[in-house]
């Protein structure tokens, strides 16, 4: 019995698998404006969601615009491209998931995004991803989110969920 609660607890306790591929201050990604489209990714701009401010403190909601959108994707991208490097089982496809933002300005006057993203087989059969923040417990790879600085251009917190 106190194996079983032992490793219910271990597994409780583990809610993301942290990688090591952040970028720091020092290594911002470089924009270039030649990338995927926006029109091709499936994503919702969420607003006064109840998380901002475990997800980053003192902070004001914001909009992005289409130059914010286009940074963002190539920040993205190149997190996963830093994932699917890291020699893990099964890389990220990027085109197999719809993506939340929650766009706000940090105290420190920066612009910053919290991008949540999930297989699209989750989103075609549960809609509310759409207006609702999707918070679950593991799922694997399945659900993903980073946290990007678009003031820095870099991104950090890069986290798959834990299998469960």
């Amino acid at each position: 019995m106190k194996v079983v609660f032992s490793i219910l607890l271990v597994f409780s306790l583990i809610s993301c698998v942290k990688e090591s591929i952040s970028k720091n201050d020092s290594q911002p990604i470089e924009i270039n404006k030649n990338s995927i489209l926006i029109e091709e990714i499936d994503f919702v701009i969420l607003k006064n969601n109840e998380f901002i401010k475990s997800l980053f403190g003192n902070c004001t909601s914001i909009e992005l615009s289409e130059n914010d959108l286009d940074e963002l994707n190539i920040i993205i991208n190149n997190a996963v491209k830093g994932y699917n490097g890291n020699e893990v089982i099964e890389n990220i496809i990027l085109s197999n998931y719809k993506r939340q933002y929650i766009a706000i300005i940090n105290e420190k006057g920066e612009k910053e995004v919290y991008v949540n993203c999930f297989y699209n087989t989750f989103a075609e059969r549960n809609d509310y991803w759409k207006t609702q923040f999707v918070d679950v417990d593991g799922g694997g790879k399945g659900f993903f989110q980073l946290k990007v600085n678009l003031t820095k251009k870099i991104y950090y917190e890069f986290c798959i969920n834990a299998f469960l």
